[in-house]
């Protein structure tokens, strides 16, 4: 993530929290390597982030737990989560090829469990 920020100039914070830096930085990252292969995710604590810890996200560092929220989780409201179909949708406004690239994205924590 670190990596990717940085080649295009942007602090981790917006690389987390902005879809549009985050599809720039791995679309860079996708020529300028030449991959077959991008994804949907940034870090692992995306839904925690919206149903149950208060966070920070330091410009340059990886985000801060700073208070238990303890909120129903609504993945339809999470701004976090809800931000991953953001980048999925501006990917296909870029042009991202699905049949050239494979998309990855996981869900963790309590979230992962919901049915």
């Amino acid at each position: 993530m670190a990596f990717t920020a940085h080649h295009i100039g942007k602090p981790l914070s917006q690389f987390k929290l902005d879809h549009h830096v985050f599809v720039d930085a791995h679309l860079f990252i996708v020529q300028h390597f030449n991959l077959d292969i991008t994804r949907a995710i940034s870090d692992l604590l995306r839904e925690a982030a919206d149903f149950y810890l208060g966070m920070e996200f330091p410009a340059n560092n990886l985000p801060v737990i700073r208070k238990p929220l303890l909120v129903a989780p609504n993945p339809a409201t999470g701004p976090r989560v809800k931000d991953r179909e953001s980048v999925i949708q501006l990917f296909d406004e870029k042009g991202v090829e699905v049949a050239k690239h494979d998309m990855g994205g996981f869900c963790c924590g309590p979230p992962a469990y919901l049915r």
